[in-house]
């Protein structure tokens, strides 16, 4: 994954739910570099309909695979 110093967005081809994500729909995820190399994760999704409220996540990731970039572990907090 290739960021800009601004951020990114970002398409998921998988992941695992997390519990925040309970009967949400229309779910993003955005990221961004941090000051100390590791990545900004915000995600967000609107609760039980596309007008429900939106429900936001804030979280650290960093790169697993060197090779391809292509898989983060990400912490949420």
């Amino acid at each position: 994954m290739l960021l800009a110093p601004q951020g990114s967005a970002a398409v998921e081809i998988a992941s695992f739910p997390q519990s925040f994500e309970r009967g949400c729909t229309a779910s993003t995820a955005a990221y961004s570099m941090r000051p100390d190399g590791q990545i900004a994760v915000v995600n967000r999704c609107c609760k039980a309909s596309l007008d429900g409220p939106e429900k936001v996540a804030r979280g650290r990731a960093r790169v697993v695979d060197r090779r391809s970039n292509a898989k983060l572990k990400v912490s949420f907090f």
